[in-house]
């Protein structure tokens, strides 16, 4: 049963209700002003059920529950306010106060103990409601906690993600790099890097992992991992000759044989990366690439038209016996190299109408005349301007190098 207090200065009424209260199994506590209700309220556990006389020496009925809606009190109180006044303005003004209910005196026990069942079902709904709220808000603070954490992780593996790009040029004279790198997420799962292999040849590479977020982004780091140009027994790039010992650049259609046996594609998960590689002869000016399921890279030579190179090969890891030709494309000084991600030519437009290669044969050619470093930010530009009106679709990357 219900705590109930009783306020009502008329030590008959008070008793009476305390008893009949009682009796029906009620914790009753019954004072004789609204000053002692009002002291005993401000206990953050004094009872929710209130029986309150309209009219007490000091504060009075009436002026206990304007009190008691005004104040922060974290629990609802119910409150009957007892009373000889009928009059509809009476009436009134006692529900204007916030009363939530009335009992005329003399009071009928049945309607009284009818009228305080009502303010039990009001009390326990307030306080279920009251319990979810706090649930609700507990359940929001740790959800925006762990966000938040959440959040912080992503931003520090974005950082360290982006710490695998390239930070400065080759040591040459002969070629000069540009790219851009724009994940659609804090993670991407493209990644792409270019470095000297040894005095004559350079390495360039863009990776395609297919998805998005944690788990795209992990498999490109991890790959990353294995296109060095350590010197090694586990060196992918780079081979030791058996007798001389001598260190040799290794074939691209060699990388790419040794990356779909070292990543056979996830069937848990579905995952696998494309990949176009190529390694850059300085002293034959030429390119040898192969490409593992990656969109064509685009030559634009000095003088001519831009154009994109077709190439084939299956993404990594799905044929374990994959075999991946390999090739070449002859250089001259001012000639551009376009390496992308499918994130470029595949970026829809609100028609649904792809970029497609023909139209970044367009772009680079347009930019033919500009540096390369805005070669490389108009075609990021002009793709971006193309998908502006939808959501971000993929991430973009671009790399480009320029005989020099």
């Amino acid at each position: 049963m219900a705590r109930v207090l009783v306020a009502d200065d008329d030590n008959i009424t008070r008793r009476l209700l305390q008893a009949t209260l009682q009796k029906y199994g009620h914790d009753v506590t019954a004072v004789d002003t609204g000053d002692k209700a009002w002291d005993m309220l401000q206990d953050p556990m004094s009872p929710q059920l209130l029986i309150l006389d309209w009219v007490m020496p000091g504060m009075d009925g009436p002026e206990i529950v304007r009190r008691l809606r005004e104040s922060e009190m974290e629990r609802y109180h119910y409150v009957i306010l007892l009373t000889a006044k009928t009059q509809k303005d009476d009436v009134i003004k006692g529900l204007e106060a916030g009363a939530d209910d009335f009992i005329t005196k003399p009071f009928d026990k049945n309607e009284l103990l009818f009228r305080l069942r009502a303010g039990e079902r009001i009390i326990e709904l307030e306080n279920n409601l009251e319990e979810r709220n706090w649930q609700l808000e507990s359940t929001s603070k740790l959800l925006a906690s762990s966000n938040e954490r959440m959040k912080k992780d992503l931003e520090t593996a974005a950082r360290a993600q982006k710490s695998l790009l390239p930070s400065s040029e080759p040591d040459t004279d002969k070629v000069k790099f540009a790219w851009n790198y724009t994940p659609c997420d804090e993670l991407a799962g493209d990644i792409l890097n270019f470095f000297k292999l040894d005095d004559d040849h350079i390495a360039a590479y863009v990776l395609d992992v297919s998805g998005h977020g944690v788990a795209a982004a992990l498999l490109s780091v991890t790959v990353s991992r294995f296109l060095t140009s350590d010197h090694n027994a586990t060196s992918l790039l780079m081979q030791q000759d058996a007798d001389s010992g001598e260190w040799k650049v290794s074939p691209p259609q060699h990388v790419a044989r040794r990356l779909n046996e070292q990543f056979p594609l996830d069937l848990s998960t579905g995952q696998y990366f494309t990949i176009m590689y190529g390694v850059l002869d300085l002293k034959n000016m030429k390119f040898t690439y192969v490409s593992a399921g990656h969109p064509d890279l685009v030559h634009s030579p000095k003088e001519g038209e831009a154009r994109a190179l077709q190439s084939r090969g299956l993404p990594i890891g799905f044929d374990e016996g994959a075999e991946y030709d390999e090739y070449e494309v002859a250089l001259q000084p001012g000639d551009r190299v376009i390496l992308y991600s499918d994130g470029v030519v595949e970026m829809k437009n609100s028609a649904g109408e792809q970029f497609e290669t023909a139209r970044l044969e367009q772009t680079v050619q347009r930019y033919r005349r500009a540096s390369l470093q805005e070669c490389v930010e108009g075609i990021v530009t002009t793709v971006q301007e193309w998908g502006k009106e939808l959501p971000s679709q993929d991430d973009i990357t671009v790399l480009a190098f320029e005989m020099q």
